[in-house]
C-alpha cells in the first residue's frame, strides 16, 4: 500500500445479522496524512458505522481497511487496544468524561496507559488544557464545566498521545453556535500545530462548508 496514506478503505460493506438492509455499501476512502475530512449524510446512512469499522470496534462483512499500511482485519485485539490508545483519538457528541475524575486527570488517563510516567503525563495534558483556554479549571470536574467547555476536555484527551488520526462523530451535535465555532476552530489548530488528520460525522452545516474535503453517504 501506498505509504503516503494514513487511511484506506476498500469496497467496504456491513451487514448486521437478521437485518436485510445494508448499514454500509461499497465504501471507498482515502486520507492523506495532515488531511481533515468530513462526512455527512442523512440520519441511518451508516456514518458512525463507518467510524465503528475504521477504528475496528466493529468488523466490516466485506472489504478491507487499511491504517499506515496495515491490514487491520490481520491485527489482534490486543494489539488493535494498543494501536488505538497510541494512533487514533476519539471525540463524540457526548464527552465520556469521567465525573469522579478532575478535568487534569481525564486528560492525563490515554496518556498512563501508554506509559507515561504521572509528571510527563501532567505536564503534556496542561499545556493542551493552557491552549484550549481552560489551565484556570484543571482541578475542576466534569459537572461543575458547561457542555462547551467539557467538550475541550474531551478534544484534548483525544489528542494527548498525538495520534495521526482524529475519529470525531458528531462532536458539536450538543454545542450552541459559539462553542460549534471554538470547536472548529480548535480543529484547525490541531490540524496545523500536529499535523493530526482528523475524520468528521456531522450535520452541522457550518462544519461542512468551512473544511474542503467532503464526501456524503447515501442510503
Amino acid at each position: 500500500m501506498s505509504k503516503k496514506k494514513l487511511l484506506i478503505c476498500k469496497n467496504l460493506v456491513k451487514k448486521y445479522k437478521n437485518s436485510k438492509i445494508l448499514a454500509l455499501s461499497k465504501i471507498n476512502l482515502e486520507l492523506d496524512y495532515g488531511e481533515i475530512l468530513v462526512i455527512s449524510g442523512k440520519s441511518g446512512s451508516g456514518k458512525s458505522t463507518l467510524l465503528s469499522l475504521i477504528a475496528k470496534f466493529e468488523e466490516p462483512t466485506l472489504g478491507n481497511i487499511y491504517f499506515k499500511g496495515i491490514l487491520l482485519k490481520k491485527i489482534s485485539d490486543k494489539n488493535m487496544s494498543i494501536l488505538r490508545n497510541r494512533n487514533i483519538g476519539f471525540i463524540h457528541q457526548f464527552h465520556y468524561l469521567l465525573s469522579d475524575f478532575s478535568i487534569l486527570e481525564n486528560v492525563m488517563l490515554p496518556s498512563l496507559i501508554y506509559g507515561n510516567k504521572i509528571k510527563e503525563s501532567e505536564k503534556k495534558a496542561k499545556v493542551l488544557l493552557k491552549k484550549f483556554g481552560l489551565y484556570e479549571k484543571i482541578h475542576f470536574f466534569p459537572g461543575e464545566l458547561s457542555g462547551g467547555e467539557n467538550q475541550r476536555v474531551a478534544i484534548a484527551r483525544a489528542i494527548v498521545n498525538h495520534p495521526d488520526l482524529i475519529l470525531a462523530d458528531e462532536p458539536t451535535g450538543n454545542l450552541d453556535k459559539e462553542n460549534t465555532e471554538i470547536v472548529i476552530e480548535i480543529f484547525k489548530k490541531i490540524n496545523r500545530e500536529y499535523k493530526t488528520s482528523i475524520i468528521i460525522v456531522t450535520h452541522d452545516k457550518k462544519i461542512i462548508n468551512t473544511f474542503k474535503k467532503n464526501i456524503v453517504i447515501k442510503k
